[in-house]
């Protein structure tokens, strides 16, 4: 096959680590970068909250510049020995699946924001709280927005100023478990180091959420 991409695979957790490896690899810059093998739905190789981890997955992917995921079920696969713990389910129960209903409020994010054609992974977004291993944050910005997924509690603070232009930005905090936004400030003046409270658990009973400004 004539290269195209360049594939991240692998089954580990620290998704932001593991996507940032593929898209730093020498040789590899050039190419845009996909997620080609994540731990599928019902998959045993994710620890913690399994819809966490699936969020987590989705949204580092692209918030940290790649181009696509392989987003499947295991109870699917048609391959699989009985190694994992299938779930009883047919092709028609799947959009109905907690995992698939986040998937799709991701999707959404992604159309409004991360689509933008000048968007990039900034991790400098993220002044304090970027974190390390599987709980490392994701982050990104364009010229007109920035994002942060948080996989669970910490002190945040963030730089405003990486959006473009020196006007007013608006803060709010997504939860990705639930699909509704909460307002921070309606509009505040940009700044290099904005202290932001972390809303505790979401509606999912869990702590990630997703700092939009």
């Amino acid at each position: 096959f004539h290269l195209s991409t360049n594939a991240l695979y692998s089954y580990n957790s620290n998704s932001t680590e593991e996507f940032d490896t593929v898209w730093n690899q020498s040789g590899g810059t050039s190419y845009p970068v996909w997620d080609s093998e994540p731990p599928y739905r019902n998959n045993s190789q994710y620890t913690g909250n399994f819809r966490q981890q699936m969020r987590e997955r989705n949204y580092s992917v692209y918030i940290r510049g790649g181009c696509a995921i392989n987003y499947g079920d295991e109870a699917l696969w048609p391959f699989d020995q009985g190694t994992w713990p299938l779930a009883d389910i047919s092709y028609a129960d799947v959009p109905d699946t907690n995992e698939m209903i986040d998937a799709s409020y991701c999707w959404a994010i992604l159309e409004t924001y991360v689509k933008d054609a000048n968007w990039a992974p900034n991790a400098a977004f993220v002044v304090t709280g970027i974190g390390s291993g599987d709980t490392k944050a994701a982050a990104g910005n364009s010229n007109r927005a920035a994002l942060a997924y948080f996989p669970s509690s910490r002190t945040i603070a963030v730089d405003t100023t990486v959006i473009a232009g020196t006007g007013n930005v608006q803060l709010r905090w997504f939860d990705p478990s639930h699909n509704t936004f909460t307002n921070i400030p309606t509009s505040e003046a940009q700044s290099s180091s904005r202290s932001v409270t972390h809303p505790g658990n979401n509606f999912q009973g869990v702590g990630d959420w997703l700092l939009v400004v």
